[in-house]
């Protein structure tokens, strides 16, 4: 335990002192997007592979009938980031089937206790 929070101090004290020096050269940088974000931008919509059945606290459904969960929430953000839509496809039997439909590009990404 000792060592990770040593780790941590350091990690954070590294970002600290070398993130001004990114935003410097960030001014000058007008990045170019990648081109599955860009193909996630053209399409304004960011599809999101998960399994049907839910994993509490990772991904469930709310009482509401709207997706919930931590990695829900990353999916929000990411969308949001890139000013797309953001829709689940919650069609997958397996953990295995969200990776397929992700490497036969049926998505964009897969969450369901992947990360």
């Amino acid at each position: 335990m000792k060592n990770l929070v040593r780790f941590a101090i350091h990690l954070i004290l590294a970002f600290w002192l070398v993130s001004p020096l990114a935003a410097l050269s960030l001014e000058q940088y007008t990045p170019v997007p990648l081109p599955d974000i860009a193909n996630i931008v053209n399409r304004g919509k960011l599809l999101v592979a998960q399994t049907k059945e839910d994993v509490p606290l990772v991904f469930a459904t709310a009482r509401n009938g709207e997706p919930s969960g931590f990695e829900v929430d990353l999916a929000r953000a990411l969308a949001r980031e890139l000013g797309v839509e953001l829709e689940f496809r919650r069609t997958a039997d397996t953990y295995d089937d969200v990776v397929n439909q992700v490497s036969r590009g049926e998505v964009d990404m897969g969450i369901s206790f992947l990360s």
